[in-house]
């Protein structure tokens, strides 16, 4: 069974996106991911990280502009809470 990372990545039911065409080729391809966790190197920013990889991939081999940010909700808010760990 295909889980919800293989679709991100490439697997067969991922849902169609709109065609690519020589029209809207030079309009860059804008992606903002956010991620609410604290963790710097934890699973959330490693799933991105490879959503983003994938994505440049897949920009790259249709010739298009390709913009990627990542907005880390952790290092904006601080939450005391979340940050002391279990009790």
């Amino acid at each position: 069974m295909m889980g919800q990372t293989d679709m991100f990545l490439g697997g067969s039911h991922r849902p169609a996106g709109r065609p690519i065409s020589k029209s809207n080729r030079d309009e860059p391809m804008n992606i903002l991911a956010i991620v609410g966790s604290n963790r710097k190197h934890g699973n959330t920013i490693r799933i991105v990280r490879l959503i983003e990889a994938r994505m440049r991939a897949l920009a790259a081999q249709h010739d298009m502009p390709f913009e990627f940010e990542t907005l880390a909700l952790g290092e904006l808010v601080s939450c005391v809470g979340a940050r002391a760990g279990p009790r």
